[in-house]
């Protein structure tokens, strides 16, 4: 008679919003008696001390109390606490900041380590970024305000402008830009960053070319003297230096690594490295990085590394329609932080668990369904079995929510939608659910995906600890096994405890529970739309003015539109002279025009005739936030209102059944013309009566077709551009 104890271990580890907490261990210990090849009988409770002691000398019993051992000096030995990743992106100034190691896209703020006023007046504070490689800048952020830079790193955002009147900037008016914001990175060939030279010049003899900050990406913001009067206008922020700068951060791409799928690219050669989001990549860069866990590169399988990283880029489209790779991490590591952590973070966005190879060669097996070939048998492999079955009420949730980083949230922490575990979840009864940070990832459908793995992971159908023969060390390199027992537990299970062997060395035993293949793939009705945040722009976020009419009258542009569906919300109008030839506005000559909104009306400052404008608008609350801007309209200042139909297609060598330019308005008579002349061979207008007729000559595609009127005071106005088609006959 042999007596069997099953121990399942799950570890999870739980960040606040700003701190990681410690490890939390739960352990869920049964107690089962069981005749050597009969069935399963699992039951809680009656563990005698002798049990006890027999099992904790047992190499699984050795496992656990290990893991005791750790939360038990945990609790009595104080360790610092380690930033969340959000933290990132926050400014703090202290003595020593916090130092940080990015891969992947991320948000990142830093700490500030010089704040002066220089000689002229203008007012400095630099802020070391991250110990990584900047390759790219997506954008840029002042607290959470995304900022635009002219060509001399001027921000051009008006929040952060006056006029030259000293008057907060709105659109009109000569733009006077205060805050500046020069950037340096290292590189791969050269790991000290560039100085910055203007910083040099301000602070001479003070920040001498020596202070380069080796292997650090930093930001120098220069901000200019402002009259005290007008301080409050601009400097109303919330930065750490206290005089009411800006918090500055960095939407940008991190790091460069090795990518062994890349035949560009070799290991030892860093210049021929890239930038990469895949996790299984980003694992095998930590795994090596001498910030990381430093191991040597030929620890690692790179062969199994590249079949992984495979599985991460696979598209996978969510329920929106949008499209993305199935797992992607974006890591931020503090330096406090324990690496196996900064590993761990890395490991979860892609639900992987670590595989040493024969050759104890190293790699991560990402969650992904595979048919296995290792089957275990009960008559042939399975020397004794046990089962906990999953029981109404024995799990304290019902499923899983993953808090994750959303970029429609400012790249803050947002939680995802829950996952619903069917073997836990009751009709009727409120749910409650399991939440788990995994901060590394930016994606909402990923972030439920990984929630839905963790629940079927952690509170399954039923939990199986079998002990096999020797066959059973084949384990230690799987994730799915095939597992043939008897009626009951059959099936595919994953492996969900380490692969443990007895000290005589003939028997194996590990925790396993069941697995399909949609384990990764989401069930109809599985993956819920993603949860509108407190700041979303469908609760707060005014919408677009409706009801647009625009015409030129009394010399000005003027514009109509429905009232607002808010007492707190408004509209802002803004127009642009549109020069011959340009087909897109300049962001930075757009003047606003007169709105009233009693009335619902907006006009323009006296305009040039004859020309174009651009016009845009958007909505505006009394509460700062504001929607996008509307897409860009064209309005003719113009008297003359053209119309026509335009014929298409023609037959070459036939008459063309021709058309004619209508024209109202101005002072007749009218000439006609074709600006460009661009009508079709054999084509032509008469120029005293707007008709276009002939018999066109070459078969062929006609474009960029305008034919201008001009009236007898010299009025004129542009038919749109138009196309004939001449086919063949």
């Amino acid at each position: 008679m042999l007596r069997f104890l099953t121990v399942l271990a799950a570890l999870l580890v739980f960040p606040s919003h700003a701190f990681a907490e410690p490890i939390s261990i739960f352990l869920a210990v049964t107690s089962a008696g069981a005749t050597f090849g009969a069935g399963v009988v699992a039951a809680i409770g009656s563990i005698t001390f002798a049990g006890v002691a027999a099992f904790l000398m047992s190499p699984f019993g050795s496992l656990i109390l290990g893991i005791g051992l750790q939360l038990v000096t945990a609790l009595f030995i104080k360790k610092p606490q380690v930033p969340s990743i959000e933290a990132a992106s926050v400014n703090v100034r202290i003595s020593e900041p916090e130092r940080w190691l990015n891969c992947g896209l991320n948000r990142v703020g830093g700490g500030v380590i010089f704040a002066e006023f220089d000689s002229l007046g203008n007012f400095w504070y630099l802020l070391a970024h991250s110990d990584s490689i900047l390759s790219g800048t997506q954008k840029r952020y002042f607290d959470n305000l995304e900022i635009s830079l002219d060509a001399n790193n001027f921000v051009e955002t008006n929040e952060f402008c006056l006029t030259d009147g000293g008057e907060i900037y709105s659109g009109s008016g000569t733009k006077v830009k205060y805050f500046q914001v020069l950037t340096t990175t290292p590189t791969l060939t050269n790991p000290i960053a560039p100085a910055i030279q203007a910083m040099q010049l301000a602070f001479p003899g003070v920040w001498t070319a020596d202070h380069k900050l080796a292997g650090v990406a930093y930001t120098a913001i220069k901000i200019k003297p402002i009259a005290p009067e007008n301080r409050y206008k601009v400097l109303k922020w919330r930065g750490s230096v206290g005089i009411g700068e800006p918090s500055f951060s960095i939407l940008g791409r991190w790091n460069k690594i090795f990518d062994p799928r890349d035949i560009t690219q070799t290991f030892n050669n860093k210049s021929s490295h890239k930038y990469s989001r895949n996790p299984v990549i980003q694992w095998a860069w930590f795994r090596t990085h001498p910030y990381g866990r430093g191991k040597p590169a030929d620890s690692i399988n790179w062969l199994k590394v590249a079949e992984q990283a495979n599985i991460c880029d696979i598209l996978k489209i969510d329920i929106s329609g949008g499209s993305a790779p199935q797992y992607q991490c974006d890591i931020s590591i503090p330096e406090s932080a324990e690496r196996n952590i900064g590993e761990q973070q890395i490991l979860m966005s892609c639900d992987a668990q670590l595989v040493f190879d024969d050759d104890g060669k190293c790699w991560p097996r990402v969650g992904y369904f595979y048919a296995t070939d290792l089957h275990l048998y009960r008559n042939r492999d399975i020397i004794a079995m046990e089962s906990v079955e999953a029981q109404n009420g024995e799990s304290l949730t019902h499923g899983v929510i993953v808090r994750y980083i959303d970029p429609d949230a400012n790249y803050s922490t947002q939680p995802s939608a829950p996952y619903i575990n069917p073997f836990y979840y009751v009709e009727g009864e409120t749910p409650k659910y399991l939440v788990v940070d995994i901060l590394t990832i930016q994606n909402h459908r990923q972030a439920m995906q990984l929630a839905k793995s963790i629940s079927q992971r952690s509170q399954p159908e039923h939990k199986l600890m079998p002990t096999t023969g020797l066959r059973g060390l084949r384990a230690s390199q799987e994730r799915i096994i095939d597992l043939q027992y008897d009626n009951t537990f059959s099936g595919d299970y994953e492996i969900v405890t380490p692969t443990e062997i007895e000290s005589n060395g003939a028997f194996v035993g590990f925790g396993c529970v069941p697995i399909d293949a949609n384990r990764w793939n989401f069930l109809a009705g599985e993956e819920k739309p993603k949860p509108i945040n407190a700041d979303s722009e469908n609760t707060l976020t005014p919408v677009l003015p409706s009801g647009i009419v625009t015409s030129f009258t009394n010399n000005k542009i003027q514009i109509s539109f429905n009232a607002s569906q808010r007492e707190d919300w408004y509209f802002e109008f803004q127009n642009q002279l549109k020069p011959e030839g340009i087909l897109t506005p300049d962001n930075s000559n757009w003047l606003n025009m007169i709105v009233s909104k009693p009335n619902n009306f907006a006009y323009s400052g006296t305009v040039v005739f004859n020309s174009d404008y651009f016009v845009r608008w958007r909505g505006i609350s009394t509460g700062g936030t504001v929607s996008g801007w509307s897409s860009v309209q064209t309005v003719n200042t113009s008297v003359l209102i053209i119309s026509a139909n335009v014929v298409s297609p023609a037959i070459v060598n036939e008459v063309y059944a021709g058309f004619t330019i209508g024209v109202t308005g101005g002072t007749t008579p009218y000439i006609y013309s074709d600006r460009y002349g661009n009508l079709p061979d054999g084509l032509s207008i008469n120029s005293a009566n707007g008709q276009i007729s002939g018999t066109p000559l070459s078969v062929g595609v006609f474009s960029g077709i305008v034919i201008t009127v001009t009236d007898e005071i010299g009025n004129f106005k542009n038919f749109a551009e138009f196309t004939i088609e001449i086919e063949a006959s």
